[in-house]
């Protein structure tokens, strides 16, 4: 690829760099094309970059972040998935085949609290392609389903001559300049330098074969804003690195607070953090596993014996008789599966003639003290007692 077409990629990166770190939109799809200045052949780059920040998103805890594409001006229904990056699954996953592709992605976990998924090729075939949809899919602060999604559509005119970026941002959760704080960049100040920047590119690029001696020279000048605009990033960095630290201890505060508040650790089993609510209150499953998620958990998931033998052998020494899990039916009758992970719920202790299913309103599966030792209780989703979370992010392997 030739230095001009490097520079218009310096010239993104420098873009997509410059947006504060805690002053995101909910989502946001950039489309990136960068044809070949002389027009000499068919091929040209492709990036899109797909990103969610959950601090100022309604989606609290992501599951998955994905890029569809159409062939033309469809509906919705009629796009189809080329990449998608999930929470628990070690890489991104293309669902198109070929060795162009270059595909990276993760699910913001702890304090990360950023998502994102980038698809990039350089192959003519993008020409077929008219619009991409980027979805996020989560669930809230009260642990209610979240989807949102937002469309770009491919440049149109062909890909030679001038020929702008796309990005296209939901409008209704742009972040506004008085939200950001005093300290933070000055997104719109800096933006508009950098679409200034592309837009002299551009129209360098056009000019090549009629005027060496003069792109050459505008090159130098516009390379000259390039290393300016990059000073003016790195003098302010220090202060958004110290923002950054401020906010990461503030969270570990409110998390710390919030879990010695509210729960009893149990102890750590496998690398996994387990902890008991402390009140006694009406049991609801989707507002349980809303609770757990604020310290990056779930309602608890028994896999085997051991993992059960650690929990009840914890469970002695708390107050309680009813602690519910993840365990339910509530989709289908005897179809019993965890509400975080809708795994079937493979290990079971269930007290003898459970579950019953008494006066056909008891879905929900709980370790009950006062029955045999410990044994599973299928009892009704609103019965008072508490409920067990665990936590995946605890790192290492105690046992405690």
């Amino acid at each position: 690829m030739s230095n001009k077409a490097n520079l218009v990629f310096l010239c993104t990166a420098i873009m997509a760099s410059l947006r504060p770190t805690h002053c995101r939109p909910d989502l946001h799809v950039h489309l990136s094309v960068v044809p070949d200045p002389m027009c000499s052949g068919p091929y040209h780059s492709h990036s899109i970059s797909c990103n969610t920040d959950t601090c100022l998103s309604p989606v609290h805890h992501v599951t998955s972040l994905t890029v569809l594409a159409s062939q033309g001006h469809l509906k919705d229904d009629e796009f189809t998935r080329i990449a998608a990056v999930e929470r628990g699954k070690s890489a991104p996953q293309a669902f198109v085949s070929s060795k162009q592709y270059v595909l990276s992605g993760n699910i913001g976990t702890g304090n990360d609290s950023i998502s994102q998924l980038v698809f990039s090729w350089e192959s003519p075939v993008v020409r077929e392609v008219k619009r991409y949809k980027c979805t996020v899919e989560g669930v809230d602060t009260s642990g209610r389903d979240v989807t949102i999604s937002v469309f770009a559509e491919a440049p149109t005119g062909g890909f030679c001559g001038n020929q702008d970026n796309v990005t296209i941002v939901d409008p209704d959760t742009v972040c506004v300049p008085e939200k950001c704080g005093p300290n933070l960049i000055n997104r719109a100040e800096l933006e508009a330098s950098t679409q200034t920047i592309l837009h002299e590119v551009a129209n360098l690029t056009s000019e090549l074969g009629r005027s060496t001696k003069k792109v050459n020279t505008d090159f130098e000048a516009l390379h000259l804003k390039v290393v300016m605009l990059d000073q003016k990033v790195v003098v302010q960095t220090s202060t958004i690195k110290d923002i950054q630290g401020m906010v990461a201890s503030f969270i570990e505060l409110y998390k710390y607070t919030y879990l010695t508040s509210n729960f009893d650790v149990l102890g750590i089993f496998r690398g996994t953090r387990y902890y008991v609510s402390k009140t006694e209150a009406a049991f609801n499953i989707r507002a349980a596993d809303g609770q757990c998620s604020r310290l990056d958990g779930h309602l608890v998931e028994i896999d085997d014996r051991a993992e059960y033998n650690f929990v009840v052998k914890k469970l002695n020494k708390v107050s309680g008789n009813h602690f519910f899990t993840g365990g339910n039916d509530l989709k289908k009758e005897k179809d019993w599966r965890f509400f975080y992970s809708n795994r079937p719920i493979s290990f079971t202790k269930w007290h003898e003639s459970q579950p019953d299913n008494y006066r056909g309103n008891e879905d929900c599966l709980e370790i009950r003290k006062d029955l045999g030792d410990y044994d599973y209780n299928d009892n009704s989703c609103t019965f008072t007692g508490k409920f067990i979370c665990e936590d995946l992010q605890i790192e290492s392997e105690q046992n405690l």
